[in-house]
């Protein structure tokens, strides 16, 4: 008798499991568009990801050595409307590129190159160097 209710209270908790992590995976049927550069939504935990809200400008600095990120987070994310600055001390020349919002930054080593931008389009977009292809992080802006 109680082999049968192990086995019935395995089962129960198996299905229980089962139906959590189908919840979990479901699908969102909504489609959401997004421009050009914009990336993956699920790289990053949001939990993670430094917060910026529309009526408060922020400024976010990285470092790069060597054409990579030292310092600086992976994810940001901010309210549509929002006034972002990024700056950019890297140890070399390079090119920053915001994609979705084509915006550039001519960088000089030891010099900190800025992009300022109003959070205007919805989605993920990445922020890059040119010569080494390397993304510093993914600004996500909420819709």
């Amino acid at each position: 008798m109680r082999t049968v209710v192990r086995r019935k209270s395995f089962i129960l908790a198996a299905c229980a499991v089962a139906s959590c992590a189908l919840v979990g995976c479901g699908s969102d049927d909504s489609v959401d568009e997004h421009p050009a550069g914009h990336t993956g939504d699920h790289t990053t935990s949001a939990a993670a990801a430094p917060s910026v809200s529309a009526q408060e400008p922020a400024q976010l600095v990285f470092a790069v050595a060597d054409g990579r990120k030292t310092s600086g987070p992976d994810m940001v994310e901010v309210q549509r409307g929002a006034v972002v600055v990024l700056e950019v001390t890297s140890d070399q020349a390079d090119e920053l590129h915001l994609h979705g919002y084509d915006q550039t930054a001519e960088l000089q080593p030891g010099v900190p190159g800025k992009l300022e931008f109003k959070a205007d389009i919805p989605g993920t977009f990445e922020l890059e160097l040119h010569s080494t292809d390397a993304v510093l992080t993914q600004v996500r802006v909420a819709g």
